[in-house]
């Protein structure tokens, strides 16, 4: 799976690339794992049960949809969502 960025730049993942997703939040919510003002709502890989679409980009598509901020292989590189182009 490829997502294309705003600025060309090509994020290539496969099953097995971790991907977090996160949404802005000034509040304490206990249904969410806080990360300073960003709750991340979504932690895993492409193959998760949570994704469980045909094909996975349907389901990683909803996540990122939901979020405003990724990161792909735990390296904490956030991706603005809105600079998403396409999800191949």
């Amino acid at each position: 799976m490829e997502i294309v960025m705003s600025n060309s730049k090509i994020l290539s993942l496969d099953n097995e690339t971790p991907i977090s997703v996160y949404k802005s939040d000034n509040e304490f919510d206990h249904n969410y794992l806080r990360q300073g003002y960003l709750a991340r709502i979504f932690e895993g890989f492409i193959n998760s049960t949570e994704v469980f679409t045909s094909p996975n980009q349907i389901g990683i598509a909803g996540f990122l949809a939901d979020g405003d901020y990724f990161t792909i292989n735990n390296n904490y590189h956030f991706y603005k969502t809105s600079s998403i182009v396409s999800i191949n």
